[in-house]
């Protein structure tokens, strides 16, 4: 076995495929159905979540197979073509021609469509339009004037972005009413070309409102919300009176513009009077504006509903493209947002403008091309429950499913076609060649069956939403999970809901919208990571995982241990010959001499196995990768750092088996998530390479082909895990004792004394040598620390909060008591009474002080006490300690390899204190066993021999050093 450490993770891509491939439906095996939105090919986030899924329903038994995508057909794609020619919009792509443009587009998407695709598609339509659910109206939609369409509402969700436009303070004079010719209405806009189109002015019927002048409304007094009046007419602004609403509904008013609509030039036989009057309507809002808002009937929902509650007249003299009609006047030809400016200077000079200023609002972008939205009225088709509710399918494009509905000219009765088929019948032609594209499925017609007359086909497209949500709403079943956006996943449901009657999805997840994108969904693993975990850790969990495989590959080398040295059989998967690997034995065969670290770290194998497969299944990948990481760092920075001398040794079978087991299972469970790793450490752990002995039997199944790691319940322990975490917090304060008295970790000491609540102290009699160990110290106590003494204050802050004005009555109750007995009293009820007032351990600041010559750092009932007085023995001892570490850099940076003998001089330079040579005489074996040198010569050879002496300080003194190879075969 051998690792070769990696500089880039590319380097694993480049030899592990980063995608599972296809595989076959198994018979027999349950079948788990994931799509992606297709629109997200190529999207790190989500491609990740598919192929992590894939790999993980496959080890767990399951056939996943690739669900084809259907991509390509939407005004996504239509957009690109238009770039790569150089159009811009319906009229002329209509002028290079349909055909060729959607021949583009096939082009530009080959894995688009297919004409059985359609015809699916078709037959959602078909059953949706015969049960009444799919319907023709004209309604409010939000329009692109770009792409000359409707779009969804759902697609708003992402397409808002903050902008700035001109918000307008316009006067409406009265015509009748109370008021009429003392007063004007006072309206505000950000969209000052619907004054144009104006149709009504909205009151909110719960409002208060007033008559006010002054301020910006100069001497003509304006009616306007109560509250509104400071923001829109600033200071000097006075209220002359309230005006009730119903002074105010029914009055007419005149709109700053008359070019259409009854009684203007362009309908001169209307009557003025059946619209631009006042209603009352709850969509006002009493924050915004003036509390008066003017509508136009076509350009938004609530508009529309208003206008036709009271029977107002719709004018529309806005093009799709954006641009005035001809009877707007000098306004003709512009687009409507170009038309800010000349409308203001209208207003200026009719002095009908009170104020203007710039307002920062959110917006509605397309989604596709980025131009400013704006909400139009259309005919167009419609799902729901009713006519006027639900999502506009219709898109007035080309490149898109062609909506399969043909309508007689003559009569109007129109049918929906299910298949080009049932569409030949009709016609009377074989048209299984027909591509049900545009322009082709647009020159089919047929006779009508009521009057006789030409059935042609209804203009239009779908929505390419409609598309994806149909690709799956057929299936008998609900996806087991979907990943996209919002709009995708809003689009799987409702057309599944609506066709089948059920959800379209069991599960959802959405891909981060910080992961970053790579065209051909090669995504290297520390990127796959760090979209379910911290970003900032994803690099360091997984290459924690590859150097603790790399230390204990180094090391099981030196000692030459492997699975087959260990057991005569190799591992294969995880399963040798018929029997399942488990944590407490390899191969058949029980491993002893297991420690409490193993057995502990076998048990949080067990318990990582259970948790991660959990939150898999229960799809939080989140959740399964923090708890990887967190085993990551319990293996490497408890195990092994616990257990380093146990591998340097080379004789450890059990350390070696614990570990090799934990690193297989660790690859097992990373597989999903990280497959390149996980290949690599399954390859070289799990099928040890031996050309000397070939064996047959040997199964070099990749890991994503073996099954997900399940928990051994013979290793689970909970208890030995509960009791490993409180020894772990005991020695992390004994870490912080030794770093406050400023002694180094490698300083050993002569004793600590641990504090815990005496329930709790059995739990730590087996892991006494641990405590040890990790603290550095000879022998570990349990019991209060010597002298140990503790004061006890109030928490002003604490007490404050509860007790108001009596905190200080409660302070002196505090302070007059006596510290222990009160202690005491609340370590046993939890709650103590003084002078009446409760008092409980979280009013309290308590602080601890030892005998001298100990340090102590304490946590709630847990505390440690470090003995920092040391004799010579100690001293010495420490020094030899750091002394091995200098020498062990020096081979680092002279290439030594790990185990490799080398031969060390060392002469001493200065010693001021006599303790250097004392360390070297006393500490030889230890020094020559840690730094692998054989010989170790003390005393003289530093000065002789090749090359220059490397200069050492230490403990205030210096020591010549001199290392060189000796050839010798590296060894444990």
């Amino acid at each position: 076995m051998r690792f070769e450490p990696i500089a880039e993770w590319a380097e694993l891509a480049a030899r592990v495929p980063a995608r599972l491939p296809d595989h076959p439906v198994v018979p027999g095996r349950p079948i788990r159905r994931f799509a992606r939105e297709p629109a997200l090919r190529g999207a790190t986030g989500a491609e990740a979540i598919e192929d992590l899924y894939r790999r993980y329903w496959t080890m767990k038994g399951c056939s996943a197979p690739v669900m084809r995508e259907w991509t390509g057909h939407g005004i996504a794609t239509e957009l690109r073509i238009e770039q790569q020619l150089g159009l811009s919009g319906r009229r002329q792509i209509e002028r290079y021609g349909v055909a060729g443009f959607n021949r583009l587009c096939r082009a530009s998407a080959p894995a688009t469509m297919t004409p059985q695709d359609v015809e699916a598609v078709w037959g959602t339509l078909k059953q949706l339009y015969e049960r009444g659910l799919l319907r023709e109206e004209e309604r409010v939609s939000p329009w692109c004037p770009r792409c000359g369409t409707a779009l969804a509402g759902h697609e708003l969700a992402r397409s808002y972005e903050e902008t700035e436009d001109l918000g307008l303070y316009v006067r409406f004079p009265l015509l009748t009413g109370p008021l009429a010719g003392q007063a004007d209405l006072l309206i505000w806009t950000t969209m000052p070309w619907t004054l144009i189109p104006a149709t009504l002015a909205v009151v909110g019927p719960g409002l208060a409102y007033v008559l006010a002048t002054g301020g910006r409304a100069g001497d003509r007094p304006v009616v306007l919300a109560a509250g509104r009046v400071a923001p829109a007419l600033g200071e000097g602004a006075r209220v002359l009176r309230e005006v009730p609403v119903c002074e105010l509904e029914g009055a007419r008013y005149r709109a700053p513009f008359g070019f259409v609509g009854p009684g203007s030039a362009d309908d001169p036989d209307g009557d003025p009077s059946s619209w631009r009057f006042v209603v009352a309507d709850g969509f006002v809002k009493p924050d915004e504006g003036t509390g008066i808002v003017h509508t136009g009937a076509a350009y938004g929902p609530d508009d529309m509903r208003v206008a036709r509650r009271h029977g107002v007249p719709v004018v529309k003299p806005v093009g799709p493209d954006g641009r005035f009609d001809a009877r707007t006047g000098p306004y003709a030809g512009l687009y409507i947002r170009d038309a800010d400016d000349p409308i203001t200077r209208h207003l200026r000079a009719a002095g009908l403008l009170v104020h203007s200023r710039a307002h920062r609002h959110a917006f509605p972008f397309c989604v596709y091309c980025r131009t400013p939205l704006h909400y139009a009225a259309a005919p167009g088709w419609h799902l729901g429950p009713d006519a006027g509710n639900g999502w506009t399918v219709s898109r007035e494009r080309y490149w898109g499913t062609p909506l399969p509905l043909w309508r007689c000219g003559s009569c109007g009765h129109t049918i929906a076609i299910a298949s080009r088929a049932e569409l030949g019948a009709l016609a009377g032609a074989d048209l299984a060649g027909l591509d049900p594209h545009r322009p082709y499925v647009d020159e089919i017609s047929f006779a009508c069956a009521s009057c006789g007359g030409a059935m042609t086909r209804v203009p239009g497209v779908t929505d390419a939403w409609y598309d994806a949500g149909a690709r799956h709403a057929r299936h008998p079943e609900p996806l087991d999970l979907a990943c996209g956006s919002r709009s995708w996943l809003y689009s799987v449901d409702t057309v599944a809901r609506l066709v089948s009657g059920r959800d379209g999805h069991r599960h959802a997840l959405r891909p981060p919208a910080s992961a970053p994108r790579d065209g051909g969904g090669q995504v290297c693993d520390v990127s796959r990571w760090a979209m379910f975990d911290e970003p900032d850790t994803a690099g360091r969990t997984l290459r924690t995982v590859w150097n603790t495989a790399v230390f204990f590959v180094t090391y099981a080398g030196l000692a030459g241990w492997t699975p087959r040295t260990a057991t005569g059989r190799t591992v294969t998967g995880r399963t040798v010959t018929g029997r399942t690997v488990t944590g407490r034995t390899v191969t058949g065969r029980t491993v002893t001499g297991r420690t409490v670290m193993d057995r502990w770290v076998l048990a949080r194998l067990a318990e990582t196995c259970a948790r991660a497969d959990a939150a898999l299944s229960g799809f939080d990948p989140a959740a399964a990768a923090r708890c990887l990481a967190l085993f990551t760092d319990d293996l490497s920075n408890w195990y092994v750092r616990r257990c380093r001398e146990r591998f340097w040794a080379g004789r450890d079978e059990a350390a070696f088996a614990t570990l090799h087991t934990c690193l297989v299972t660790l690859a097992g469970l990373l597989a999903p998530f990280a497959p390149c790793l996980a290949a690599e450490l399954h390859e070289k752990l799990a099928f040890p390479p031996d050309p000397a002995e070939p064996d047959p039997a040997r199964v070099t199944s990749p890991v994503h082909m073996t099954q997900y790691p399940r928990p051994d319940p013979g290793a689970r322990d909970g208890e030995l895990c509960s009791a490993m975490a409180l020894a772990r917090r005991l020695t992390s304060l004994g870490r912080d004792a030794r770093a406050a008295a400023g002694i180094p970790a490698r300083q050993p000491l002569r004793r600590a004394t641990v504090t815990v609540p005496a329930a709790e102290r059995a739990r730590l009699i087996g892991l006494r040598e641990v405590v040890e160990g990790e603290l550095n110290v000879k022998a570990v106590e349990f019991g209060e620390p010597p002298g140990r003494r503790v004061t006890v204050k109030p928490d002003f802050r604490a007490l404050g909060r509860e007790f108001g004005s009596r905190t200080r009555d409660v302070a002196a109750a505090i302070a007059a008591a006596d510290p222990e007995r009160l202690l005491a009293r609340l370590g046993r009820d939890g709650s103590v009474e003084l002078r009446g007032f409760p008092v409980r351990r979280a009013h309290l600041q308590l602080a601890e002080t030892p005998a001298a010559g100990w340090q102590l750092s304490a946590d709630g009932p847990y505390a440690v006490a470090v003995d920092t007085s040391m004799d010579r023995g100690l001293r010495l001892e420490g020094l030899a300690r750091e002394f091995t570490r200098l020498v062990n850099d020096l081979r680092k940076r002279q290439g030594s390899r790990p185990g490799e003998p080398v031969a060390l001089a060392v002469e001493v330079v200065r010693d001021p204190d006599g303790e250097l040579a004392a360390f070297l005489e006393d500490h030889r074996a230890a020094i020559a066993r840690g730094a692998y040198a054989d010989p170790l010569t003390i005393g003289s050879g530093p000065s002789h021999g090749p090359g220059e002496p490397e200069l050492l300080a230490l403990a205030g003194g210096q020591l010549h050093v001199r290392l060189s190879r000796t050839g010798a075969r590296a060894r444990p």
